[in-house]
């Protein structure tokens, strides 16, 4: 799970990268300072993009302009990034399973052989 988080981690990062910071660079000088944290955010911690720009209660505070451009690069990047993990997920799914028809039977209770019952001295009881 850890290894699937990293490469959504990378994944996401690296679409932000190319696609949102570069419609960020366009913004008018007002917006200058959400552009900039942004940015640092794509950087810093791409999920919270995702759980930021995706709120409705968040886009509700921006221009509509902003959320027309923005929303739909972001819900690009996400899918595009979902779909490498699903990919990645779906090779481990592949190797366990190859890994798992490789494996030999083995039994995990060994039968009591007879012999050995029968040198096992029986308990006696000693009556007073």
């Amino acid at each position: 799970m850890t290894l699937l988080g990293a490469v959504m981690n990378m994944q996401s990062s690296s679409h932000l990268k190319e696609r949102l910071v570069p419609l960020l660079g366009e913004l008018p000088e007002e917006a200058k300072t959400f552009a900039d944290q942004t940015s640092a955010t794509v950087a810093s911690n791409p999920q919270a993009i995702y759980s930021t720009l995706l709120d409705p209660k968040v886009l509700a505070q921006f221009p509509k302009e902003l959320t027309d451009k923005m929303v739909p690069v972001v819900k690009s990047t996400l899918i595009d990034s979902l779909h490498t993990v699903f990919w990645v997920g779906l090779v481990f799914i592949l190797i366990g399973t190859a890994l798992t028809l490789l494996l030999k039977n083995v039994k995990l209770i060994q039968p009591e052989k007879a012999d050995k019952t029968s040198e096992s001295p029986e308990p006696q009881l000693n009556h007073i």
